[in-house]
């Protein structure tokens, strides 16, 4: 996965050549507004990650890359709170991890669509479906002193 800002020069190109390689892209890193963010998303970008990076503050005229969260979630991106930020330089997400208590408490999300939101949903996007994103049961370990 690579992330662009789609108001830079040469970006809209670069998302359309990459992801037609089958590379994900994502906009973050950016100060784009809503139609530069749509240019991206139209070239063939899929997430957006680092979103508060360099962007403006938000402001429901001039929605940015936020704008572009409606039709990917279920969440309304209106207010810059209901952002996930799911997953940290890579660290592992746990269900006590803050992250997913912050999105429901900001979103009124129920359990299973935070859940989804942090699990299957990014997988989905990742193409990591068949060995990410799902939630099982395992074992504690016993020690033995």
């Amino acid at each position: 996965m690579i992330t662009i800002a789609t108001e830079r020069p040469g970006a809209l190109e670069t998302i359309k050549q990459l992801s037609q390689a089958g590379i994900i892209m994502s906009i973050g890193r950016t100060v784009a507004n809503y139609q530069q963010s749509r240019a991206g998303i139209d070239a063939g970008a899929r997430m957006i990650t680092h979103l508060y990076n360099q962007m403006n503050g938000h402001h429901h005229r001039q929605p940015g890359p936020l704008g572009m969260l409606g039709g990917a979630t279920d969440v309304n991106p209106q207010n810059e709170n209901k952002i996930l930020e799911q997953d940290r330089d890579g660290e592992d997400a746990n269900l006590s991890h803050p992250c997913l208590n912050n999105f429901r408490r900001w979103t009124g999300a129920s359990i299973p669509v935070a859940l989804q939101a942090v699990t299957s949903r990014p997988a989905a996007v990742l193409g990591l479906s068949d060995r990410k994103g799902t939630l099982r049961a395992v074992p504690m370990p016993t020690l033995l002193f």
